[in-house]
């Protein structure tokens, strides 16, 4: 683990703490070059929390607040109806990205993937940060993912093949 992502992840471990505390927090990791232990100077930090209903819009700002001293987000998108929220915050001129989610809209992103076979979505892109993140708090719920995620459908497969497998011809 290079120096850069052990003190991204001491960083991580704190943000983590703090959301942890909120009533309803189950599970937190960290994922990207952070968990892959590759971060260097120029380096954010992903994260995901996640909540059996997602925490209020004061619980959120004052964790920024508390993190930055400042308490300003870079960016949202997301909503609480989708059960899904991540925002960017700056931490000592660090970009922190948080994934804020409930169980049911992970479970429902995963169901759409591995049953319903969807492809070209972001969702799995998600999925494997998911598969390769350090769990920091919640072991059990994000190994069941975990598990779930590894089992990737035969049909699924051939699908995404298909999906982004495309030649032109030389003169296009």
């Amino acid at each position: 683990m290079t120096p850069a992502s052990q003190q991204l992840l001491a960083l991580a471990r704190q943000l983590a703490a703090w959301y942890m505390a909120l009533p309803t927090a189950q599970a937190s990791m960290v994922t990207g070059s952070v968990a892959d232990g590759l971060s260097d100077g120029f380096s954010d930090v992903d994260m995901a929390v996640y909540y059996q209903e997602l925490p209020s819009e004061e619980h959120l700002a004052a964790i920024r607040q508390r993190a930055s001293g400042l308490g300003e987000r870079k960016w949202l998108i997301g909503s609480r109806e989708s059960g899904t929220l991540i925002e960017a915050f700056a931490v000592a001129g660090v970009e922190c990205q948080v994934i804020h989610a409930t169980p049911q809209a992970v479970e429902a992103q995963i169901d759409g993937v591995l049953l319903q076979h969807e492809v070209g979505t972001p969702t799995h892109k998600a999925m494997a940060g998911l598969l390769k993140g350090l769990p920091l708090y919640g072991q059990p719920l994000l190994q069941s993912w975990k598990n779930r995620i590894a089992r990737f459908p035969e049909q699924l497969a051939d699908k995404t093949i298909l999906h982004h497998l495309q030649f032109f011809p030389f003169w296009g």
